[in-house]
């Protein structure tokens, strides 16, 4: 962990902040990449001197939104028939149906709560 602080602290600014952007980015695209290291590491960096808080907070929340854009666009754009034919061994028409139900009976607080709360989410 010493080592990736070292080599993030080494970076110029500019490339600190784009590999912030990039992981934080990621995050959404692959979730098992917790945004919340991104942001502590960015955090320690700031404390070491290359860079502030609040370009780190920048950094990280232009990738993070970045990534929901993308993520939320591909979902309106392709949808859930078309993750039901192309991943139907990771998305099963059983596990949709119980998530409609879920998402009709929570709604917009269920996708809230989930999206602030990194524990939940997992």
């Amino acid at each position: 962990m010493n080592d990736l602080l070292a080599w993030l602290a080494s970076l110029p600014e500019p490339l600190l902040y784009g590999a912030l952007v990039a992981a934080a980015f990621a995050e959404n695209v692959f979730p098992p990449l917790p945004a919340d290291t991104v942001i502590a590491l960015g955090a320690f960096v700031a404390a070491r001197g290359n860079g502030t808080a609040l370009g780190v907070w920048g950094a990280t929340m232009l990738g993070n939104v970045g990534g929901a854009m993308l993520m939320y666009g591909l979902g309106h754009r392709y949808g859930l028939p078309w993750l039901l034919r192309r991943f139907p061994r990771i998305v099963s028409t059983a596990g949709a149906d119980r998530f409609a139900e879920r998402f009709k009976a929570q709604g917009l607080a269920a996708v809230v709560v989930s999206r602030f709360l990194p524990g939940v989410r997992a």
